[in-house]
């Protein structure tokens, strides 16, 4: 299922990339394009992943690890 999501996807943002710095240099209004296509699929993918990650958990075939950790370092790096 993540290659019939990601890789038509990929060629989408790898073509963007292409055309952002083809030249002649694109116009602004199609920099402007580019750009929201490149910020859109971006975030898609970025969307796609963490779907993908949630059906691998959710099916059970997520391997976990315990490991220790010091929490207060941890706790201060989650904040935003």
């Amino acid at each position: 299922m993540s290659h019939e999501l990601r890789s038509p996807l990929n060629a989408i943002l790898g073509f963007a990339q292409l055309m952002e710095g083809d030249s002649p240099p694109p116009t602004p209004s199609q920099q402007t394009s580019i750009s929201q296509i490149l910020e859109s699929g971006w975030y898609l993918l970025e969307l796609i992943n963490e779907i993908l990650d949630l059906a691998i958990i959710e099916s059970g075939k997520m391997a976990l690890s315990m490991n220790r950790c010091r929490w207060p370092r941890s706790c201060s790096k989650s904040r935003p």
